[in-house]
């Protein structure tokens, strides 16, 4: 019995420290350190998914930002030296209020990504038109491409950011996975849902 309690002791101990992947272990005698010990378990399973889904955000948030806040600056710096006109300039002026306006939806998308963590109601879900998103997403990106002498190329069949972050996670409330994996060349994103997923 005592060893028991050391052995959970010495994980409680890693948990503080910030290691979320141990558990207690369950001898399966069915006793009420058994049952505590499941309990106590069950309870860190959602705990340890908040937390990486937490550091992921972080991270995003330290990276994501970059590339509409550095498209930001190359047309303000663009229009500061070539807007010769007050027409020009007001058009410039509008081109960095839509990038704004679409960084800001950004960082709007950061509460979502805690409540879909977090297991919100699925009544709150509504219907979205995947192929008119990810036109969108064409089109924000395109003037990227073009700058760095890229191509990027559109083909999207009819039928959601903090981008992976938030994809994953509405993956994972509709009972579906987001996969990652080597496109030869680039990165091949793959979301797998259930039949009876309402998307």
């Amino acid at each position: 019995m005592l060893n028991r309690v050391d052995i959970a002791g010495n994980v409680a101990r890693a948990i503080v420290t910030g290691d979320l992947t141990g558990r207690l272990p369950v001898s399966g005698s069915g006793d009420e350190i058994d049952r505590l010990s499941a309990t106590f378990n069950t309870m860190l399973d959602p705990i340890e998914r908040l937390m990486a889904g937490l550091h992921e955000v972080s991270d995003n948030i330290a990276h994501d930002p970059r590339t509409p806040l550095s498209r930001i600056r190359a047309e303000a710096e663009d229009a500061a030296r070539g807007a010769a006109t007050l027409a020009e300039a007001k058009t410039a002026l509008a081109a960095i209020i839509e990038d704004i306006d679409e960084l800001l939806k950004v960082f709007a998308a950061l509460p979502s990504i805690d409540q879909l963590d977090a297991g919100s109601s699925r009544e709150q879900f509504q219907a979205t038109d995947l192929s008119a998103l990810l036109a969108d997403l064409a089109e924000l990106y395109e003037p990227v491409a073009r700058e760095a002498k890229m191509a990027l190329e559109m083909d999207i069949e009819p039928g959601a950011g903090l981008g992976l972050s938030l994809a994953r996670a509405i993956a994972e409330s509709h009972g579906g996975s987001l996969m990652l994996s080597d496109n030869h060349p680039g990165l091949r994103a793959t979301i797998t849902l259930p039949a009876s997923a309402q998307v």
